[in-house]
Formats: C-alpha cells, structure tokens, sequence
C-alpha cells in the first residue's frame, strides 16, 4: 500500500514537471522514471505519458515565444 502512494506521487510529480518545466526537466525526469521502474507497469505507463507530454510543452512553448518575438519585431519595425 506504502509503494502504491509512492508512485503515484512521483507520478503526480512528474506530471507537474512536465507541465510547467517542460522539455529539460520533464523530459529528464520521465527517462529517469522509465529507467529506475522499468518493471513496474503503471510508473512505465506513465513515465511514457510524462516524456510525451514534456515534449508537446515544449514545442508549444516555443511556437508561442516565437510569434511573440515575431510580434514584437513587427511592431518595433513599423514605428
């Protein structure tokens, strides 16, 4: 029962992690989450989800901070 709360909290962890850090510190810490638990089903599941989902955050954010760039360029062109 002890272990079952453990991985789901790093499992809630990694999510917050992937979510808000996204591609360095999420990603990194659902590799280290597939490769320390590689035998447990659920962590391996989830560290899957957790490496997918840092790496979408990371695009978005970066398609995000570019057009802002992008915008911000523009503007600073036609004054």
């Amino acid at each position: 029962m002890a272990e079952d709360n453990t991985n789901l909290i790093l499992v809630i962890i990694g999510y917050i992690l992937a979510i808000f850090q996204g591609f360095p510190i999420g990603f990194a810490y659902g590799l280290i989450l597939y490769f320390w638990k590689k035998e447990d089903s659920f962590i391996n599941l989830h560290s899957k989800i957790i490496i997918i989902l840092s790496l979408v955050a990371f695009i978005i954010l970066f398609f995000v901070l570019s057009a802002t760039v992008g915008l911000a360029a523009l503007g600073m062109s036609m004054q």
